[in-house]
């Protein structure tokens, strides 16, 4: 059955009428402390990507997100993307220099 739209505009289903509990799954889905729901790849992506300042707001209602997989301060998530963001550049920089 029909949840909502997610953040990307995809539309959301039951995970029951999907038939899936599999987290992989794309059309696995997460409800948030507002009671939205979103796909869980969806979400993942928006709650590890900037701005982390004062925690992440649902989209929809502007609420504070809460959730149990998520529930890092903004001051980590922040500091985790920073980290991911420098290994992507030197990564990169080492493709560079090896011309892979």
């Amino acid at each position: 059955s029909f949840l909502g739209l997610c953040l990307h505009g995809e539309a959301v289903v039951s995970t029951q009428s999907t038939g899936t509990q599999n987290i992989r799954h794309p059309q696995y889905v997460e409800y948030v402390y507002c009671s939205h729901v979103f796909h869980h790849k969806c979400l993942d992506t928006y709650m590890k990507t900037p701005p982390f300042k004062d925690g992440k707001k649902c989209p929809i209602c502007g609420k504070r997100i809460f959730h149990e997989k998520w529930k890092e301060t903004p001051q980590l998530a922040e500091q985790r993307w920073a980290y991911k963001q420098a290994k992507d550049r030197e990564l990169a920089e080492v493709s560079d220099f090896m011309e892979i």
